[in-house]
């Protein structure tokens, strides 16, 4: 299915809501203001923004939060962004040349109100074909450059803003223009601050165009390391990732581990699996934490590395060679900023002896949580001295002789020859009863620390 057709006009919108709008007003840039940030706004937008803080010594960006420092003359000291303004002007006026395509295009040299058939691109105005020809004769204006209302139409003429190429003057020596820049103080100055302000040999002043190569080749490093970092800070968010991911399976692996000795061992497992788990999403919740922590970590040098870049980007798109002079020291503080991040350190997976650590688990939990095959109870029965603490084994028919719920005993006569040990039970009657530990091929008991996962566990659920 073929596409719609998208008008001029539709691109044009989209582009100025895209990238020429204020982020306060959400209007069309007018008189725009760059902070160190990178970001610009309208000047009557950050007048409200510090309205009733008339000492405030720094505005805070709308956007990202960063501070930039305000000198004594307040927002009249914030930059110009004279490369934004060009743009702005530049997509205004090829708009009004697509909307006049539906009607016509008037001179503004004579008031007769003719059709223009030009627009002197030095002058900025549009000439109707009595004007065009008397603007190519007279003196002033013949050697202008001029171009025809159907090129400009067609893009193959565009619109250059004067601004682009207009050389700003010094605001401390009036009509002198800045030509110079002070590798010293980062300034660009005029012939007059040559020669009176930065004569001494402390002064490193260069032409412009050496100052430009110069902070270009800065700047392109910086973006270079700010580039490298941003992949080395994408590569360690996705291993991360992986380990993260590995963690959360870890868990989900115990949990199959977990469900499947519960079906093994029928309705006293059942009982006891979401106990088990529930102890190993606890024993792990401190260890999600670093993980989560790890990884907004990352996700945050990540968005504001690839943030600052697409801001320099941007800016070093549009920036006119003296403004890009003007915000060397912002753009290359930016990338420094991004570059010197920090990457947190790495979190690993939880290990048996973490677990134990813990105190929530018993020797045969670990035994189950990392497969390790539990003491079988013919050799627990060796183990089996006085004092020791059992409970009812694989073998029990019993009934309820070690109490309800089940508890557990202490051997109080050892193994005999015939198989057979003697328990006293903490119980209210408190018995000492013979049990069968290898008699008859049977084992009542189990040693308490060793306790099979689910056994005994009859009350539970």
């Amino acid at each position: 299915m073929a596409g719609l057709p998208v008008s001029a006009e539709i691109v044009l919108e989209n582009i100025s809501q895209g990238h020429l709008e204020c982020p306060i007003c959400c209007c069309r840039f007018n008189q725009p203001k760059i902070l160190n940030c990178l970001h610009s706004f309208c000047k009557n937008c950050l007048e409200k923004v510090v309205a009733g803080h008339p000492d405030q010594k720094e505005i805070t960006c709308p956007v990202c939060r960063q501070q930039t420092a305000m000198t004594e003359t307040g927002l009249a000291g914030i930059l110009n962004n004279f490369s934004l303004m060009a743009l702005v002007e530049e997509v205004a006026q090829q708009e009004h040349l697509v909307k006049s395509q539906r009607s016509q295009v008037t001179c503004e040299e004579c008031d007769e109100q003719e059709v223009a058939i030009s627009r002197c691109l030095e002058c900025r105005e549009y000439l109707c074909d009595a004007c065009h020809k008397a603007h190519q004769r007279s003196k002033k204006t013949k050697s202008h450059e001029t171009a025809s209302i159907d090129d400009l139409r067609s893009g193959e003429v565009s619109f250059e803003s004067r601004l682009r190429h207009e050389v700003p003057k010094c605001q401390k020596h009036a009509f002198q223009d800045l030509i110079f820049y002070c590798q010293t103080c980062t300034s660009l100055i005029c012939a007059a601050c040559t020669a009176l302000d930065h004569r001494t040999s402390d002064h490193e002043v260069c032409d412009v165009a050496d100052a430009l190569a110069s902070c270009q080749e800065k700047v392109a490093e910086l973006v270079q390391q700010a580039e490298q970092h941003l992949t080395t800070f994408k590569a360690k968010r996705a291993k991360a990732q992986n380990r993260y991911a590995e963690h959360k399976k870890m868990i989900a692996e115990k949990h199959g581990i977990i469900a499947e000795k519960a079906d093994i061992v029928v309705a006293r497992i059942r009982r006891n699996e979401q106990l088990l788990k529930e102890k190993v999403i606890k024993a792990c919740s401190e260890q999600d934490k670093k993980f989560e922590d790890v990884l907004s970590q990352h996700e945050k040098n990540v968005k504001e590395t690839a943030d600052t870049l697409e801001r320099v980007t941007s800016v070093m798109a549009q920036l006119g060679k003296y403004d890009l002079l003007k915000l060397q020291q912002s753009l290359c503080k930016n990338l420094q900023d991004a570059i010197r991040r920090t990457t947190p350190p790495t979190v690993w997976d939880l290990t048996r002896d973490d677990f134990s650590q813990s105190g929530m688990f018993t020797t045969a939990e670990l035994d189950v949580l990392f497969k390790d095959k539990p003491l079988p109870v013919s050799e627990q029965a060796n183990l089996m001295k006085v004092g020791t603490k059992v409970v009812r084994g694989p073998d029990w028919e019993w009934g309820n002789q070690d109490g309800y719920p089940p508890g557990e005993g202490v051997i109080s006569k050892e193994l005999n020859t015939n198989g057979w040990v003697k328990v006293r039970w903490d119980t209210r009657h408190a018995t000492e009863l013979n049990y069968r530990m290898g008699a008859e091929g049977k084992y009542d008991l189990q040693l308490a620390s060793h306790k099979m996962f689910g056994d005994g566990l009859d009350h539970l659920g």
